[in-house]
């Protein structure tokens, strides 16, 4: 079963409007790639950041960049065939 490529947008995302606000946010430490970090390895790179950030080095806004994927499923299979999920017109549904 292969999957016809719809759409791809690429979205910038405001993590942290500062350096002070990207602190706190990886001191809660709910980003999934601190999760596999040791306590240890954790406290010392926060200590890190927090340096640079009292020092000046960050500069905000700090932005993501998503890569947004929309595929379509093969015909035949259920699921609003001919509508874009992003609300845009698929080549599918015949309208331009």
């Amino acid at each position: 079963m292969r999957f016809a490529l719809v759409d791809h947008v690429r979205v910038a995302q405001t993590f942290a409007a500062d350096a002070d606000e990207l602190v706190e946010k990886v001191r809660a430490r709910s980003l999934s790639p601190l999760a596999g970090l040791s306590d240890r390895a954790f406290r010392e790179g926060l200590s890190a950041l927090r340096r640079d950030a009292r020092a000046g080095y960050i500069a905000g806004p700090i932005v993501d960049r998503l890569d947004l994927v929309v595929f379509r499923a093969p015909s035949g299979s259920s699921g609003g065939a001919g509508r874009h999920p992003l609300g845009r017109t698929s080549p599918a549904s015949g309208a331009a």
